[in-house]
């Protein structure tokens, strides 16, 4: 189940395993100061769904959120496996094949403008809260009791 999570968390593996090497990609123009400001002190899950919602192909400013989310999505989800222990339950599971960075971004999107509540969580609580309420683990049977004898 580990290997499962670790394996699907937001698709980054096979994201970055698909991105064309640095060298073949165009570099975009540098950054202007007020997008590195936007960007630089997200206070909640609405202003993360701001960023996350940018298309990587447009504007300058766009293409800097689009990595921006990228990079915060992952960022949450390498340190939230290295901290947490290897026999511990899953906080959700993803289905195999996992999705793509593109189909959960689009999600997380959604879910967080779909509520108050959720605009209003700290960005690194809503990214968990999103992949529980989207990808919850099966309940397991309820444990039998065991037969008595007669």
């Amino acid at each position: 189940m580990r290997a499962l999570i670790a394996g699907a968390v937001l698709g980054a593996s096979s994201a970055l395993a698909l991105a064309p090497p640095l060298s073949a990609q165009t570099s975009p123009p540098p950054a202007p100061a007020q997008e590195s400001a936007r960007t630089a002190d997200i206070r909640n899950a609405g202003e993360l769904a701001r960023i996350c919602a940018a298309e990587a192909n447009t504007a300058t400013a766009q293409y800097y959120e689009y990595g921006y989310c990228f990079g915060f999505a992952s960022g949450a989800l390498g340190y939230h496996r290295a901290i947490t222990p290897t026999n511990a339950p899953p906080l959700f599971c993803a289905p195999d094949p996992p999705p793509s960075f593109e189909t959960l971004r689009g999600q997380y999107v959604g879910w967080v403008n779909s509520a108050a509540a959720n605009q209003s969580m700290r960005a690194v609580d809503s990214v968990f809260a999103f992949l529980r309420a989207t990808y919850p683990c099966p309940t397991p049977p309820p444990a039998r009791a065991p037969a008595r004898r007669r």
